[in-house]
């Protein structure tokens, strides 16, 4: 778990390098070097990652706890991706055990109640402290404290409910400096490392501590056993027809879970490598080699499934002159008796598309 110390270094190194080059993804791969960082919408603050599509199709959004924060990664390759594509988006780091902090977003009369003067007052009836110190693009305090796995803080208000502010802890995010919204920076108001809550203030927040981490208990997902291939599947066919899947334009962060999740129900196959081969991401000289130093996880969480549906390559015939749609139908329920239990949705999810290469004609003769 990243140390309270080690947030106020990121955002301190963050500003510096922001200063000399004046782009974010520059403030986002420092800050990714000491916590997990993911982009929200500079407009709305809402998260830009999205969650893993549901292949029992129970939850049209996706699969609950795979999206926003939850990706949240040090990855430089993703956080540059990220970056490239959403150039404005805003920094953001979720709270609690996974960044060593959490936070108090003060409330301002700009987009919400003011509540700079509750909070100021509510300060002034209490022993006084100094923490880290944050201020967002209104104006509104953010004030930072160390995370105390022993006070497992989340979202809830406690008896801080009737006072314009929100908690965020574990299961919140806050952005950070030196993101810009509304032509307006996040900057540092109090630079120094964040200090453990006062008690006063944990006991307001913490009404039942024992209940807090019962929920927290709760939330957390158990160990799911990874699936035994069926008898009769021949895992080597599939490696072979993984080599001709298009995947050259697909996000780094979905090629690796696909791969992991393949890698995982054939560890002693080339299925895993066969489709890294077809990627833009895979170092060819480095990935099988890697796949094959590899051990597959022993457990996973629901959120570890794939994120692409399974597909079966079906090489395109010519009819006059163009290339003929693949049998969708028969993918569909081929794929469902193998493959697609295991790895990702079924391949129905083919209906309403062509195969990627089967969008050009091809070239007259």
């Amino acid at each position: 778990m990243p140390r309270a110390a080690d947030f106020a270094m990121a955002v301190r190194a963050a500003c510096e390098v922001y200063a000399k080059t004046g782009k974010l993804i520059d403030a986002a791969l420092v800050i990714g070097k000491y916590v997990p960082v993911f982009p929200v919408d500079h407009r709305t603050k809402a998260p830009i990652p999205r969650r893993d599509p549901d292949p029992t199709g129970k939850s049209k959004r996706g699969i609950p706890g795979t999206g926003g924060f939850y990706k949240a990664t040090c990855d430089p390759v993703i956080i540059a991706d990220w970056w490239r594509r959403n150039p404005r988006a805003l920094i953001a780091v979720p709270m609690g055990p996974l960044s060593g902090v959490w936070c108090i977003d003060v409330d301002t009369g700009e987009e919400h109640a003011d509540g700079i003067a509750e909070w100021e007052a509510l300060i002034a009836a209490h022993e006084p402290f100094e923490t880290r110190e944050h201020r967002s693009a209104t104006g509104g305090p953010h004030v930072l404290f160390a995370w105390d796995d022993e006070n497992p803080i989340g979202c809830s208000k406690g008896e801080l409910k009737d006072l314009s502010l929100s908690i965020k802890g574990a299961g919140g995010y806050v952005a950070l400096p030196p993101s810009v919204r509304k032509g307006r920076a996040y900057t540092v108001f109090r630079d120094c490392d964040p200090i453990p809550a006062p008690s006063w203030l944990i006991d307001l927040i913490l009404v039942d501590v024992t209940a807090a981490k019962k929920r927290r208990e709760r939330k957390s997902a158990g160990d799911i056993v990874w699936p035994t291939p069926p008898a009769g599947l021949d895992l080597e066919e599939i490696a072979e027809a993984m080599r001709f899947i298009p995947n050259d334009d697909v996000p780094r962060e979905e090629w690796m879970a696909w791969g992991l999740c393949l890698f995982a129900v054939s560890p002693a196959s080339t299925t895993a490598a066969r489709m890294s081969a077809g990627s833009p991401w895979a170092a060819h000289r480095r990935t099988a080699p890697a796949w094959a130093r590899s051990t597959p996880p022993r457990a996973r969480t629901a959120g570890g499934r794939s994120s692409r549906p399974c597909r079966r390559y079906h090489r395109p015939t010519r009819k006059r002159g163009m290339a003929r749609r693949p049998d969708v139908t028969a993918c569909a329920r081929s794929c469902a008796t193998s493959c697609a239990p295991l790895i990702s949705p079924p391949c129905n999810t083919l209906g309403t598309r062509r195969c990627r290469r089967s969008r050009t004609p091809p070239a007259s003769t």
